[in-house]
């Protein structure tokens, strides 16, 4: 049980793109996934701060604001987003703006981990929430290793994120 009343008297400014540094980035990589990294800025995913340079060519990474041109993934979502009971889901899903789409191909063995990192710029006034989405489609007997991470820049932020997968049977 976590106690949330703080959080629900807390007045958050959502908290758009902001600068962030690629020396900032770079020293919250894991070992190992240095050409496999995944940046999410404030929400929105940076390819100018990842590499997917050490991974497969059966695992592909978009935005989830491009991701959701296809109808499957539009479908998928909306639906999802109409069938959430968990309060803070369906905040992430109300503020919904950008995130991250990764498919990995039926049968494909992703040998190399992947690291997700979620930075958040924080705010040096007043709170501020981000509210990152990862959206990862597994094909039929693939195999991918995830890291996730969380860093801020500064403080005064609050991170709602969510991940959701699709898994092939």
């Amino acid at each position: 049980f976590a106690n949330t009343k703080a959080v629900a008297l807390t007045r958050f400014d959502l908290q758009r793109q902001s600068a962030v540094e690629e020396s900032f980035v770079r020293k919250h990589i894991y070992a190992g996934c240095e050409a496999s990294v995944i940046t999410l800025v404030d929400g929105a995913y940076r390819p100018d701060l990842s590499t997917a340079a050490g991974l497969d060519s059966r695992i592909s990474v978009t935005g989830l604001d491009k991701a959701v041109a296809a109808p499957a993934i539009k479908r998928y979502l909306l639906n999802t987003i109409g069938g959430e009971n968990d309060v803070f889901a369906s905040i992430n899903s109300a503020f919904l703006h950008q995130g991250v789409f990764l498919e990995v191909e039926p049968t494909a063995q992703i040998d190399v981990p992947l690291q997700i990192l979620y930075v958040s710029s924080g705010s040096a006034v007043n709170p501020v929430m981000t509210t990152p989405r990862a959206l990862i489609k597994i094909g039929r007997h693939a195999e991918i290793k995830l890291v996730v991470k969380y860093v801020g820049v500064t403080g005064n932020y609050f991170v709602n994120a969510v991940q959701d997968f699709i898994l092939e049977e």
